[in-house]
């Protein structure tokens, strides 16, 4: 990637997109309410601490060990934008003494998860270097940062640079220090584009083409090149490219819109043509459930009795409630909807004849050494819900009981099982690493503010996997017509008919609280296909 990219001075003169330079005092703000003191790999600021033994690396503004120098100007690795590349064509280089050979070699230690960057793209927003916001690690206690900075995207403006944001994140994710054993699991671009490049070529203003590329097809085929054969992948992982397309009023030729959203993606079931925003909403939740899916692993250590007899049957339910100070339980074991059921093999210390209901078919391991006293530890790993996707929740989790099977076919309840002290649950992320670009130009219209709240969603759908009802603001009403009587509805999310019912509306004279409806407002009248007048 590094031999691919050709940077000018003027590009890190002007654009400042440095992972811990272009953190604005929005984004400073937006932090007052985080806990002083971060947690290794968590994301800081140089105006908070890290807990003890640890500090901020204010270059890619994370808490890191210590002894871990990554502050000092000349060792950092290079950002986006950056004239102390050491690939860098830009004359203004030859005087640089560093190189890559001697960049620091220290191990950046950060923690697993999804670390995201965000771009808002038009030219104002460039002028005035405030589009982008660093790579960091995403979680609930900088999950505010993030929406203000989305927020804080309220500028929308002429000039669509797409090329060189996408190029520009392209770059950023290249650039964010992502160590060697760090369980990356996705590398992922999220464009959404309302339509076609119409500056990053401009001879006006270079900064936006440091590939110096002749035409906007090059300029795309180059793009597309780097999405596709990387020739020095992150981590060894591919960039899995998305492109959701919603195409602007001032989009008059389909077919360069069409080349556009194929050649911003890695794969042409990665491009999601959307008709208005309720579409696109769907879209970045379905890419943003599947990145959050990906990134997060449940175990489940459970601690058993070592003396039980051969070929005990053992069952965990997750769906009932028994009190710990008593034997008292709401309904059986035979009950369960949401168990896990496996037997005892005392001779080989495994378990055997595991079954599931409510969960999908998962795996479970023991081996010596993985006795504590006179108990043993099981670990079901990788524990779904029957959707194959969901990680088993901590309120599930915290219902947990372990039953017995009695020799006259009864479950008898283990009162001594409590979950924290008989059970773990082991919470893995396996990391994605994430770049979302968003159209700010304006274009949108009216769907700009729509365009921000689907970005909101997208970033709090990362953090703890969505939810299954939504507020939707209804849309598609036709010049002439009125709401019939919602202009809201609450959808429900399955998956396989995504968000329903839908927000589009559809003409009727039928007025509901939960379908968006439209009528004709009055003196006009409804003739099939427009509110025409009388």
């Amino acid at each position: 990637m590094k031999k691919i990219f050709v940077v000018f001075a003027l590009l890190s003169a002007v654009f400042m997109v440095s992972c811990g330079g272009s953190s604005s005092n929005d984004d400073v703000k937006g932090r007052e309410s985080v806990a002083d003191k971060g947690k290794l790999g968590e994301e800081c600021y140089p105006n908070e601490t890290c807990d003890e033994g640890l500090k901020c690396d204010t270059e890619n503004n994370i808490c890191v060990e210590e002894n871990t120098n990554h502050s000092d100007d000349s060792d950092t690795p290079s950002e986006p934008n950056d004239d102390d590349r050491p690939d860098s064509s830009n004359p203004a280089d030859d005087n640089d003494t560093e190189s890559s050979d001697d960049a620091d070699t220290t191990p950046v230690t950060m923690a697993e998860g999804i670390h995201l960057g965000i771009i808002g793209f038009n030219e104002l927003l460039f002028q005035q270097n405030k589009y982008a916001k660093p790579i960091g690690l995403l979680n609930k206690e900088t999950v505010e940062s993030y929406t203000d900075f989305i927020d804080s995207l309220d500028s929308p403006d002429d000039g669509t640079v797409l090329y060189f944001a996408d190029y520009t994140a392209l770059e950023m994710m290249h650039n964010y220090p992502v160590p060697a054993d760090l369980q990356l699991k996705k590398v992922a671009l999220v464009t959404f584009t309302d339509g076609l490049d119409n500056i990053s070529t401009s001879p006006a203003v270079p900064e936006y083409n440091p590939g110096n590329y002749d035409d906007k097809k090059a300029y795309r085929d180059a793009l597309h090149e780097m999405i596709v054969n990387d020739p020095n992948p992150i981590n060894g992982m591919p960039i899995d490219a998305y492109t959701i397309g919603l195409k602007g009023k001032d989009v008059k030729d389909d077919t360069e819109f069409e080349d556009t959203l194929n050649k911003l993606a890695s794969s042409e079931s990665n491009v999601f043509h959307v008709e208005n925003m309720s579409e696109a909403m769907e879209s970045f939740d379905i890419i943003a459930r599947s990145l959050y899916s990906i990134s997060k692993t449940v175990n489940l250590d459970v601690k058993v009795p070592g003396g039980e007899d051969n070929g005990q049957l053992f069952r965990f339910t997750f769906d009932i409630y028994c009190d710990r100070n008593s034997d008292y339980c709401d309904k059986d074991a035979a009950d369960s909807e949401l168990y896990i059921d496996a037997t005892y093999n005392k001779s080989e210390l495994t378990l055997e004849k595991i079954s599931y209901e409510g969960f999908s078919k998962g795996k479970s391991k023991i081996s010596a050494g993985d006795s504590e006293g006179a108990y043993y530890h099981f670990v079901f790993e990788d524990i779904k819900y029957d959707d194959g996707k969901t990680p088993l929740s901590d309120s599930d989790y915290q219902m947990i009981n372990l039953w017995k099977m009695t020799g006259n076919g009864i479950w008898n309840h283990e009162s001594e099982f409590k979950p924290g002290t008989s059970s773990e649950l082991i919470e893995v992320r396996s990391s994605a690493l994430i770049m979302l670009v968003l159209d700010c130009t304006t274009s949108l219209g009216k769907d700009f503010a729509n365009m921000k709240q689907t970005a909101r969603d997208f970033v709090t759908t990362l953090v703890n996997g969505g939810t299954d009802t939504r507020v939707a603001e209804c849309t598609g009403l036709p010049a002439n017509a009125e709401w019939n009587t919602a202009d809201k509805i609450t959808q429900t999310w399955d998956d396989y008919n995504g968000w329903h019912p839908t927000a589009v509306g559809s003409y009727s004279e039928t007025s509901s609280t939960n379908e968006c409806y439209y009528k004709c407002v009055s003196g006009y009248t409804w003739n099939g296909s427009y509110c025409a007048g009388n």
